[in-house]
């Protein structure tokens, strides 16, 4: 389904598809800037239409993410503390956004961080 939205002085272009599945109903909207729209819609067409029944038990089995608080226990930055904490390196720049800093800020010792752990 194409539609066109408009609000105040901005309009966008809006691909929706409705899938119904198990006596639900998934909607995705595919949305961009008129003048874009025709270089998006085959993105747009490929995702909507990859839809299907999960079945991969590597995905189906996947735990809860736990979000935990610590102290930080020493002054430094909050890369270095981050990663005196057990914080994978791929993971730290995600964690120092969690909590509303970047990495190269500095972080005085006793600081409450947020962590997630899995």
């Amino acid at each position: 389904m194409l539609s066109e939205v408009t609000s105040g002085e901005q309009t966008l272009e809006v691909m929706s598809t409705f899938i119904q599945l198990d006596g639900k109903v998934y909607v995705f909207h595919g949305y961009t800037a008129p003048a874009q729209f025709s270089s998006y819609r085959p993105s747009f067409n490929n995702t909507m239409s990859q839809f299907k029944r999960l079945s991969d038990r590597s995905k189906l089995d996947v735990g809860p993410s736990r979000l935990r608080v610590k102290n930080a226990p020493r002054n430094g930055t909050v890369r270095s503390v981050l990663s005196g904490l057990g914080v994978a390196a791929d993971e730290l720049e995600a964690t120092a956004l969690l909590n509303g800093m970047v990495l190269e800020d500095t972080v005085d010792s006793g600081t409450m961080l947020k962590l997630v752990s899995r």
